[in-house]
């Protein structure tokens, strides 16, 4: 039986299921969204700041390094890709794999080398008791930046000791180049801080070595190469020791003379230039990036 109000119900839905059926039809396969993931831009410190290879310039006396495309940088742990610009200091980074980023971005190259928390939201970077030598590669030094922004302004976190070595006379070539430092970390994991311009790597355990392997590219010493090893920063004082051991397996050992200092700056090049064949007679090549010691620090 149709009655008044079953009568009037029905006609009401049939007024109205035309728009309802019409509002499901747009609303039903509505597209998803496409990954928000933000493309973030890259900046590093000036002069001997940036990444992957490194080449000195006589004109300026600085180390000028360049990104690479085979960089890879981590952002909230997030896998990116770099696109090197112009000029070269600068980069452009694309996601490749991870969560996206949110938040605060965390930031650090190599992409390997830095491990991220996600329930602290803190990062730790591992400064490594071996690297590999590789000719004008400092692949291996860390980075870090943090921002609200997608514009990431890099700072190092080490410093670079580049070793010299001149021995006229050698029969052998160089496969390891150990630096000592007894009672002081350098390497280990590091935690984050804040400094007063920059940021800080802290390291709480670890090495008091560090060795860069030349065996896979044994390093000539007729002739002065430069061969870069990552240090923290610090005033090693007279507590610096430096190994060098020799394709046969025989080793040259160089220690701070007393009263001696060494000093490695954040952001800088400390360059020891070693005459292993006439000690004393090295001209040391000003770069202008932090302290330069030779010889006359040293004894054997």
């Amino acid at each position: 039986m149709i009655t008044i109000n079953n009568f009037n119900m029905r006609k009401l839905l049939l007024v109205f299921l035309p728009a309802l059926l019409a509002f499901q039809g747009c609303t039903k396969d509505k597209p998803q969204d496409p990954d928000p993931s933000p493309v973030f831009t890259g900046v590093t410190e000036q002069g001997i700041a940036t990444k992957s290879t490194v080449s000195y310039d006589p004109a300026i006396m600085k180390y000028l390094v360049k990104w690479q495309s085979t960089d890879v940088v981590g952002i909230n742990g997030a896998k990116y890709s770099v696109a090197p610009g112009s000029p070269e200091k600068t980069a452009v980074f694309t996601k490749v794999e991870g969560e996206t980023p949110t938040g605060t971005f965390k930031a650090c190259v190599p992409y390997d080398a830095a491990s991220y928390d996600t329930i602290t939201e803190e990062m730790t970077v591992p400064f490594p008791s071996s690297i590999t030598n590789v000719p004008q590669d400092i692949s291996f030094w860390p980075m870090y930046a943090e921002s609200t922004s997608t514009e990431l302004a890099f700072k190092n976190l080490s410093g670079l000791v580049a070793i010299s070595i001149l021995k006229t006379d050698a029969t052998q070539k160089v496969k390891s180049i150990g630096i000592t430092s007894s009672g002081n970390y350098l390497s280990g994991t590091a935690s984050i801080a804040a400094d007063e311009s920059a940021w800080k790597a802290v390291l709480s355990s670890g090495s008091d070595t560090i060795t860069l392997n030349c065996e896979s590219a044994p390093l000539d010493v007729t002739s002065w190469n430069y061969a870069f090893i990552p240090v923290p920063p610090k005033d090693y004082g007279e507590n610096f020791t430096i190994t060098i051991t020799y394709e046969d397996n025989s080793t040259t050992v160089k220690i701070v003379k007393s009263g001696h200092s060494i000093v490695v700056g954040r952001s800088k090049v400390t360059s020891i230039a070693l005459n292993l064949y006439s000690p004393g007679s090295v001209a040391n090549e000003d770069i202008g990036w932090g302290e330069s010691y030779s010889d006359s620090d040293f004894t054997d």
